[in-house]
């Protein structure tokens, strides 16, 4: 129990100083890379948390970054596959995950207006299933986020996937979720 209280401890900590990080205005780049490696580490989490015999050597062997589930692309496909994740989900997160490194390798993009930036937005879907009220409410919802800044599309789409891969990892420190 002390080390679930622990770890529940230490995840809220860290999700507070990747909102206050989001918060305190920082660049295009900052903010894709800090999204997407949170998203990353939250799956690993989750995933984990549905691998029953995970001892901590077959933990670090899986999940280190040499490991079978070492890229966040190996963790989406296996959130998938264990129905952690919807296939809209998937293919935000793989569409994130694409944004992340044209960031982190192409020194030359700085700003979510960038062109191979634009065009990887342009594919990303917000999923009507996280949002309550009417489907007019939604219809208008989903156009609002349509109709705004290429980074608030981006950070509307990563903000909901990290808040709730955070929701179901707490869940499992309460135990409010079957493994």
């Amino acid at each position: 129990m002390a080390d679930e209280d622990s770890a529940s401890k230490e995840h809220m900590t860290d999700f507070y100083m990747l909102m206050d990080l989001v918060k305190a205005g920082v660049d295009d780049r900052t903010l894709a890379i800090l999204h997407v490696s949170y998203i990353e580490k939250y799956l690993g989490q989750a995933v984990a948390a549905r691998l029953p015999g995970l001892t901590s050597r077959l933990r670090e062997s899986l999940f280190d970054q040499e490991g079978t589930l070492g890229t966040l692309g190996a963790k989406n496909h296996m959130a998938q596959a264990l129905g952690l994740i919807t296939p809209v989900d998937h293919g935000n997160i793989s569409r994130l995950s694409n944004i992340r490194n044209k960031f982190a390798h192409n020194i030359a993009i700085t700003s979510f207006e960038h062109q191979d930036i634009l065009k990887l937005l342009e594919k990303l879907v917000y999923d009507v299933r996280l949002i309550s009220g009417t489907d007019e409410q939604r219809k208008k919802i989903v156009e609002a986020w349509r109709d705004s800044s290429p980074r608030e599309r981006f950070h509307a789409i990563a903000l909901l996937l990290n808040i709730a891969l955070h929701n179901f990892i707490n869940a499992q420190h309460r135990g409010e979720c079957d493994t």
